[in-house]
């Protein structure tokens, strides 16, 4: 199942069979650009509603940081010297385990920063460009597409507090 448009935003999961009805697969699409895997078993009102959650909640890019280049802007969080950067970082879960993932807004868009750390141990991954990536959509289109995934899985009694 695919909440949203992959082209723009979106959340795509499906139930496994072989394991309780709240656990499953989740991918986060981002400009056709998936983080995460979907080879990895999770709890889907847990891992996934956490994750897409922590993006909700990006903090302002501070001002001095606003005229690096997107692999300048990753490589100073991702250093660890720049004494704010926890701020930005998205701790995500095991299906986001392979990835640094960073996000902030910035004039009501929320922007990712990320790039795959590990491609070696999900088959979905091994093809995955190491590359940083940087990509926008507007805080209003990720909110409706979490909101629409909280709804299904309200709807589906996987969710029990909204």
């Amino acid at each position: 199942m695919i909440i949203g448009d992959k082209d723009e935003f979106a959340v795509e999961y499906s139930f496994s069979d072989d394991h309780p009805r709240d656990m499953g697969y989740g991918r986060i699409w981002v400009k056709n650009k998936f983080i995460g895997t979907f080879t990895d078993i999770i709890f889907l009102s847990g891992y996934l509603l956490d994750t897409l959650n922590e993006f909700k909640r990006a903090k302002e890019l501070e001002d001095d940081l606003r005229q690096l280049t997107k692999d300048q802007l990753f490589d100073l969080l991702a250093s660890g010297q720049y004494e704010q950067s926890n701020k930005y970082l998205v701790k995500g879960s095991t299906f986001t385990d392979d990835f640094s993932i960073w996000t902030y807004k910035f004039e009501n868009q929320t922007y990712f920063l990320w790039r795959v750390m590990r491609t070696d141990f999900f088959e979905d991954l091994n093809n995955y460009i190491p590359d940083v990536f940087m990509e926008s959509v507007p805080t209003d289109t990720l909110n409706k597409v979490i909101n629409k995934l909280e709804t299904e899985f309200w709807d589906k009694g996987i969710l029990k507090v909204r």
